[in-house]
């Protein structure tokens, strides 16, 4: 049974690949608030808790998370 699961998977994966389709993997969810909230903290800590860099830090934690996401999608 998993052996056809993973053979249809695959079919549709190249079927998909073929007609030029973005197929991305199921557990691609969203980048949450949260993720990118506690982030963007992690990177104010490392900067020493310097006042003053709120959205640079905010906008780099978003590049990141997607980056990060994007990495894990199949072209």
């Amino acid at each position: 049974m998993k052996e056809s699961v993973v053979k249809r998977s695959a079919q549709v994966s190249l079927s998909s690949a073929a007609k030029g389709t973005k197929v991305t993997p199921a557990s691609v969810r969203p980048i949450t608030h949260e993720e990118v909230a506690l982030r963007a903290y992690q990177l104010f800590e490392q900067s020493d808790r310097r006042p003053g860099n709120e959205v640079e830090n905010w906008l780099r934690a978003e590049a990141e998370l997607t980056g990060r996401r994007s990495a894990t999608t199949l072209h």
